[in-house]
């Protein structure tokens, strides 16, 4: 119970970041990807073309 709470605190924060500075390069290359990773969002990964 604690490690999902502690999971959904983490995405919160990575979500607050992206919203707050959505064009930053360190939300470009860092908080975006690591979002999507431990969402399981891998197949939005490289959509959005940030990435090569």
């Amino acid at each position: 119970m604690l490690y999902f709470m502690i999971y959904i605190e983490v995405v919160s924060v990575l979500e607050n970041m992206e919203a707050l500075a959505p064009g930053s390069t360190f939300v470009k290359w860092f908080v975006r990807p690591v979002r999507r990773v431990i969402t399981l969002q891998l197949k939005h990964l490289f959509e959005d073309g940030t990435m090569i």
